[in-house]
């Protein structure tokens, strides 16, 4: 089941974050962007339990995917894309017309996500994200028009 998250959901999606990322959001964090203006997100639900959740941030016909994540036991079961496909559905009837989001080059699962559902390579940000020790990987720019 996906619905309309609420603060109420923070902290299940700032653990959510924080298995997927290097740096997981903050409880606080995710609190503050949901009651930003222009932010909206979607919890996917499955056994009473929120296991997934995509949080966007729409100005005028653009919104930008800020992150997407699923539990780590659950992912490759379609979670990912049912959001996708749900926010982009929402953000239609909002009048939104373009779609962008950044994806870390090293992000395969995420890239295929995307590619999978239409967005198309736009630009490349060298050197973006911070990786253990001295590394660093590009940040993979990507376009979807609704």
């Amino acid at each position: 089941m996906i619905r309309p998250a609420t603060a109420t959901d923070a902290e299940a999606f700032s653990r959510l974050h924080s298995q997927g990322f290097l740096r997981g959001w903050s409880v606080e964090e995710i609190t503050a962007l949901l009651a930003e203006e222009g932010v909206v997100a979607f919890a996917h639900e499955q056994d009473g339990e929120v296991d997934g959740f995509i949080l966007l941030r729409s100005v005028f016909d653009e919104c930008e995917i800020l992150t997407i994540a699923t539990d780590e036991t659950r992912k490759r079961q379609g979670i990912g894309s049912a959001l996708l496909n749900h926010a982009c559905t929402a953000l239609k009837s909002c009048d939104v017309t373009n779609l962008f989001l950044e994806v870390a080059e090293d992000n395969t699962p995420a890239l295929g996500l995307y590619e999978k559902a239409g967005f198309a390579v736009s630009g490349r940000r060298r050197g973006y994200y911070p990786r253990l020790g001295r590394t660093r990987a590009d940040a993979i720019l990507m376009h979807k028009t609704l």
